[in-house]
């Protein structure tokens, strides 16, 4: 689900503004900790400026987004942990059009679709089934214009920010290779401790060498 709210305006985002939404992404993790993915989201909103009531415009997101695995970051990696916290922060191009529009507003308008830039962050909780699978549940939004929401021809006021909030619950599959290859750096510590240790007794031995070799001081 979204809503979309106008920073200062009067619209309440609970209630009426509430809109089914959808999204698809794609991602590659990097490293454990980071990622990226490209996500394409839409649907539709409502928005509050009409006079009649709230307007339905039809809208489309294209963005792309860096992922942070906050768990990995400070928990440290660990292929099947249940739960993963991931940060999400990106940008893309946003589009909509007002679905309550007559044929001769369309016509008329300047452009069918207002294009805007819009910004994303957000939090995608994830939690393991299996190796293949997670079910996500994400606390996301984007920022972009209030113009966003109309063409043209329907602004009644500009400057204001907008914000999209979305709850969003879905699947996520991995595709193999799946994870990362953990290496066990033990065996390595314990052969440099053990040539350490070979080292500082073969110093010993010198020292001693030298002591022998000198033979008793003698002193006049």
């Amino acid at each position: 689900v979204q809503a979309f709210h106008v920073l200062g305006g009067s619209e309440a985002i609970f209630g009426e503004s509430f809109m089914p939404a959808m999204q698809v992404a794609v991602g590659k993790w990097v490293t454990p900790v980071f990622g990226a993915r490209l996500a394409f989201q839409g649907f539709g909103i409502n928005d509050g400026t009409d006079t009649n009531g709230f307007t339905n415009s039809s809208y489309h997101y294209l963005h792309t987004d860096v992922m942070v695995n906050l768990t990995n970051w400070f928990c440290g990696y660990k292929s099947d942990r249940f739960y993963n916290a991931v940060l999400l922060g990106g940008f893309g191009w946003a589009a909509s059009q007002p679905q309550n529009m007559t044929e001769a507003e369309l016509e008329n308008a300047t452009d069918k679709w207002n294009d805007e830039f819009a910004a994303t962050v957000g939090l995608s909780n994830r939690f393991r089934i299996c190796d293949a699978l997670s079910a996500n549940l994400d606390l996301t939004g984007f920022v972009t214009k209030d113009e966003f929401r109309h063409v043209n021809q329907l602004l009644e006021r500009e400057g204001n920010k907008g914000i999209n909030f979305e709850l969003m619950a879905g699947i996520t599959y991995k595709f193999p290779k799946r994870g990362f290859d953990v290496v066990d750096y033990n065996p390595y510590k314990n052969k440099i401790s053990s040539l350490e240790q070979d080292l500082a007794a073969s110093h010993k031995d010198v020292e001693k060498g030298k002591s022998a070799f000198a033979g008793p001081e003698i002193k006049g």
